[in-house]
């Protein structure tokens, strides 16, 4: 019977997963009851069994050298440790060697924890340890069961495969055995704004980066510079994929320490930490500064914008200008900071991709984020097309003191609250709570939470004259409907015809704004022209004064924007409108009540789309079309097509800085100069004319054309990979119209018009570094469940994305696999082909629960197809199953040249 002293301790439901090796082991912490103390007991028992099946995956074989017996499947004589700084807090290790070996048999031919397997953990306390001389071990527990607690709640955990960090820019590669880890080595790094992205490779395809945090400290006095603070990697399509974008401005020649931690699914967690030092010797600057009214020493924004207007519209305008008057292609990135943080962030306003266009041409941008009576600095740098950031160039400090106050939403709609904007009270929301007491003079206050937000009221008279530079709508958003201006046309000008025709009339003339390209309806001309009233145009303010109600209603986020509350993202809750009956209702005030919603900082403005800066692009082509021309002397072995990128593709090489290359071929004319040939047709009957083949379709008569001009279907784009080949024929007799014999290949001389679509980029070669093979031992699990019954679900593509990567300055790739070892439950179906084999052949797990297939002939494919029912024979496709796939592989992987290097 159990102890009457010793109660179960507690031990947490879950554990974090942890990786599986050699040399692995599963930390696992506990606590004790409070009746408990820890000289209470002497050590622990710890059962440990897999999750799926229940069987007991301790090995048997006892430890005598560290003491732990394990004859049972029960680890005795378990030592525990304190964690230090906690009180009633302990923890123990479950080591690799105290699992199953392989001598024992559970199907698994592995020692230790299994990648992708899920274990139960249970313990329990003991006072007595277990000795050999105290016999055996399972009789020693039946008679000692009086000093043993009960067991305690079940704790799962999962063994999880090797788990690989990429990180490009900082040059490290966890895989690569010789990639120095060591935080004390200091790497020279050629940025000024960390642009820090990489992977996580991951054997088990389960195990997926779940968030990631950034750090950087200054190596001198460990003061954090910067904190990314957690992110959530969902927001990429591969969810292993990180990326961070700096905000900090990193100083020539100072170093910096660096910590990356990341957290999977599962709980694991890993922190990457590494030293580094910045140069700015060679990194590009881009021959760009940003210009504003404050320092527009030129006059380049005169008649474009002025402080007055900006100030009034609560804004700031950009404009990048540069020396240079040639075309740039490139990324140019517009970046802030301000005195809220003693400049010390940066972060992205607008990125702009340019291909080809002169800088000064871009048009101005404005900032419409911007908070009133803030000094603020913009910078502009470049981006390359690995994402690596230039020197920035920054302005001088200015500010906008704002005239009114505004509601911006999404992608900077801006509603200037112009007219009647008064604020009546501004409360600070605190959930308090008074309790009064019968003895005490004074009351007891409480907070209850952390609950801390503004509550103020919003509120205006809505009119179109509160938008006069239309940043909230304009006619052409309300009226731009095409089939509505024509209905229009039609009713208020009799004399319009709807054959297009345009007469002059005493409403409308040819001149009149809005009438061929119908950017406003002619409806509102009219009414501006022959219905007003009093020179005031009721419809537009009425349909003015919809959008404004829809804007207010739309239960999305706004950013108020006013010179004496600062911004603040509010949530309108309680909106209701007056009508002005002394105006007939054509003026309304509204009225509602603005609840702070979130913090006011960059992330939220991007999350709730006040800002969208963009990405920067790696490709910076032209596309353009163009007429061209072959003319040449065919034979049967010539494919057309081939010449004309001959001609015309010059992908690779470097023509004056660019590279051209061919897209499509299309809207085909073939004229033929020679006297055309007698070809036998599908009938087998000899008629006048010329043989085409043509992507595959093995022969294509074309009839004799007198002018001698074949075209081909316009809705057609070929490329490369397509075929069109002018066909000679055989001699005839023209006596006999019969074939006499073949006496040679005739030539055909033809000119070939076609439009082409070409491709126009900067040129950067891609030339491979070095290159290395190696053998590698892996191991891939997954569930799967066949999506196609024929095809099955591929294993290899798993294994294949597993190691590709193609980085700008390196790659990784799956070069083959030679063996496999595959572990599912019995009768499990696959589909295996290797280099030797036409299609894949079918393979059944056996009920050892384990297919091995060594020296294969570079494996192609791996499918999962079902599992066979044992009573009729036939395949279950729907039916899903775990996969454990153990596999030798060649990975190749390489560095491409980097400019300069």
């Amino acid at each position: 019977m159990p102890s009457r002293v010793l109660y179960p301790p507690t031990i947490d439901s879950y554990l974090p997963a942890f990786q599986a090796g050699p040399a692995s082991k599963c930390r696992v912490y506990f606590s004790l009851s409070k009746f408990n103390s820890i000289s209470d007991f002497s050590s622990i028992h710890v059962s440990v069994v897999k999750q799926n099946s229940g069987i007991n995956v301790v090995n048997t074989k006892d430890d005598v050298a560290s003491s732990r017996y394990r004859a049972t499947g029960i680890i005795l004589n378990v030592k525990p440790s304190t964690v230090e700084g906690k009180d009633n807090l302990y923890y123990f290790d479950i080591l690799n060697s105290d699992l199953m070996s392989k001598d024992n048999n559970i199907g698994t031919g592995y020692e230790g924890w299994i990648p992708g397997w899920i274990y139960k953990i249970q313990i329990r306390l003991s006072q007595k340890d277990y000795s050999p001389a105290d016999g055996g071990q399972a009789a020693w527990i039946n008679s000692n069961s009086f000093y043993f607690s009960e067991w305690s709640t079940v704790c799962v955990t999962k063994a999880i495969g090797r788990m690989d960090l990429i990180v490009p820019p900082l040059d490290f590669d966890s895989t690569d055995e010789n990639n120095p880890t060591s935080e004390e080595k200091v790497k020279t790094l050629y940025i000024s704004t960390l642009d820090f992205f990489g992977k996580i490779i991951s054997e088990d395809t389960s195990e997926v980066l779940y968030q990631y945090r950034l750090k950087i400290y200054d190596i001198n006095d460990d003061k954090l510079l910067e904190d990314s603070g957690d992110i959530f990697a969902s927001q990429y399509q591969d969810t292993n994929e990180f990326r961070y974008i700096g905000k900090y401005e990193f100083k020539n020649g100072t170093r910096y320490k660096l910590a990356f931690s990341y957290i999977t699914n599962n709980g694991f967690s890993f922190t990457y930490k590494t030293n580094f030092e910045i140069s700015l010797v060679q990194i590009d600057q881009i021959d760009c500064y940003a210009i504003t009214v404050d320092n527009d020493i030129e006059g380049i924004l005169k008649g474009l914008t002025s402080k007055e207007l900006e100030e009034e519209e609560g804004r700031i305008g950009i404009k990048l200008n540069s020396i240079n008057t040639n075309p740039y292609s490139g990324n140019i990135c517009i970046r802030r900071a301000s005195s809220k943080d003693q400049f010390k962030e940066w972060v992205d306003i607008k990125i702009i991709t340019v291909r080809e266009q002169i800088v000064n041409n871009l048009p101005l941008f404005y900032d419409y984020t911007i908070e009133s009576g803030v000094w603020y600095k913009y910078g502009v740098q470049s981006i390359n097309k690995r994402g690596e950031r230039g020197i920035l160039n920054q302005s001088s400090p200015l500010m906008r003191n704002f005239e009114y106050s505004y509601l911006l939403g999404e992608n900077n709609q801006q509603l200037k609250l112009m007219f009647n904007n008064t604020m009546g009270n501004y409360k600070i929301q605190l959930m308090e709570s008074k309790n009064e007491t019968i003895g005490g003079i004074y009351p007891i206050i409480t907070r209850n939470s952390a609950l801390k937000y503004k509550i103020f009221p919003i509120n205006g008279l809505i009119s179109f004259w509160m938008d006069e530079n239309n940043l909230f709508c304009n006619k052409k958003v309300i009226y731009g409907n095409q089939e509505i201006a024509d209905l229009y046309k039609q009713t208020f000008n009799p004399k319009y015809s709807t054959d297009g025709e345009h007469q002059h009339n005493e409403i409308y003339t040819e001149d009149t704004p809005g009438w061929d390209n119908h950017e406003v309806s002619p409806k509102y001309i009219v009414s501006g022209q022959t219905l007003a009233q009093d020179q005031y145009d009721y419809i537009y303010e009425r349909d003015f004064r919809q959008l404004v109600l829809d804007f207010l209603h739309d239960g999305k986020p706004k950013l108020f924007k006013s010179p004496t509350e600062g911004n603040v993202i509010v949530r309108l809750t309680d909106i209701n409108c007056t009508p002005n009956q002394s105006l007939d209702r054509m003026i309304y005030e509204f009225s509602s009540t603005g609840n702070e919603l979130a913090e006011n900082n960059y992330n939220n403005y991007l999350k709730y789309k006040f800002l969208v800066p963009g990405t920067w692009s790696s490709e910076y082509s032209v596309y353009e079309t163009k007429l061209g021309q072959l003319q040449m002397t065919f034979t049967p072995d010539i494919n057309i097509f081939n010449e004309i990128y001959k001609k015309y593709d010059s992908r690779g090489e470097n023509l004056g800085g660019y590279t051209k290359t061919l897209r499509g071929i299309h809207h085909i004319k073939i004229t033929i100069e020679d006297k055309p040939l007698r070809v036998r047709n599908s009938a087998g009957e000899l008629v006048v004319g010329n043989n085409f083949r043509i992507s595959g379709v093995p022969n294509v008569v074309t009839i004799y054309d007198p002018r001698g001009i074949y075209e081909f279907d316009n809705r057609l784009t070929y490329t490369k990979n397509d075929e069109l080949y002018l066909l000679s024929c055989a001699e005839y007799e023209e006596e006999t119209d019969l074939i006499k014999k073949q006496k040679k290949l005739i030539p055909v001389k033809a000119t070939i018009d076609f439009l082409y679509d070409l491709q126009s980029e900067v040129y950067e070669a891609k030339q491979i570094q070095t290159r290395q093979v190696k053998l590698v031992i892996g191991q891939i699990f997954n569930e799967y469940r066949n999506k196609s019954q024929e095809d099955g679900v591929s294993i290899y593509t798993d294994i294949f994305r597993k190691y590709f990567i193609d980085w700008d300055d390196s790659f990784r790739k799956l070069n083959s696999i030679s063996s496999i070892e595959i572990e599912a439950n019995p009768y499990t179906v696959f589909l295996i082909q290797d280099s030797s084999e036409i299609k894949p052949e079918q393979h059944e797990i056996n009920d050892t629960g384990n297919l091995k297939l060594y020296e294969l002939n570079n494996i192609q494919e791996i499918r999962y197809l079902g599992v066979r029912d044992k009573n009729t024979g036939e395949i279950d496709y729907t039916q899903p199953a775990n996969v454990l796939v153990n596999y030798i592989c060649l990975i190749e992987k390489g560095t491409y040249k980097v400019e300069g290097e």
